[in-house]
């Protein structure tokens, strides 16, 4: 494969992998590629499902996508933050948390459960959101989400509906 591996993981001795709009499998002497465009992140559920993020673009509308037996199945906000999802992480209850945004257009956290979405954005949070593009985010053991940014430093979002700013900056002092 190309050598920008943008994602990778290892089930059961199979290494998953995505590169610029491929998701690639390693069969133990080939690669097995599928053609994904807009595919930006990777990660597998305690039933070792595999997961994508897809970012929207002229191809795809974006949202998140699950591999089942018969192919890749695409699942789209209703009333997003964002339908460009760049990065994401499973909460301990096993629903999906999932950032992305773009400079020009909506952002925020969204949790899906498998059925339905909430969209957390700048009205739930008291300090509003603090960057239009989430690239990484994990789950801390209390509940919290910590997002992080691009030119904004890392932001946990706590569970009494504050945020903690860790950008560096004098005003915060983190």
């Amino acid at each position: 494969p190309r050598r920008d591996i943008r994602r990778f993981e290892i089930v059961n001795d199979t290494l998953r992998a995505i590169v610029y709009n491929k998701y690639l499998t390693w069969s133990g002497s080939d690669w097995i590629e599928t053609i994904i465009n807009g595919i930006v992140s990777l990660a597998s559920d305690s039933q070792e499902k595999t997961w994508a993020g897809i970012s929207n673009n002229w191809v795809t509308s974006g949202g998140i996508s699950t591999l089942i037996d018969t192919g890749w199945v695409n699942y789209l906000p209703d009333g997003p933050s964002t339908n460009s999802v760049l990065c994401f992480e499973f909460a301990p209850n096993g629903d999906l948390l999932f950032g992305g945004g773009h400079t020009d257009g909506e952002f925020g956290i969204s949790r899906f459960d498998g059925t339905k979405w909430q969209i957390w954005t700048n009205p739930h949070y008291q300090q509003g959101f603090f960057s239009k593009q989430i690239y990484s985010i994990s789950i801390d053991q209390e509940g919290g989400i910590w997002a992080g940014s691009f030119g904004s430093g890392i932001a946990r979002f706590n569970p009494d509906e504050t945020i903690t700013f860790y950008d560096g900056s004098p005003e915060t002092g983190a």
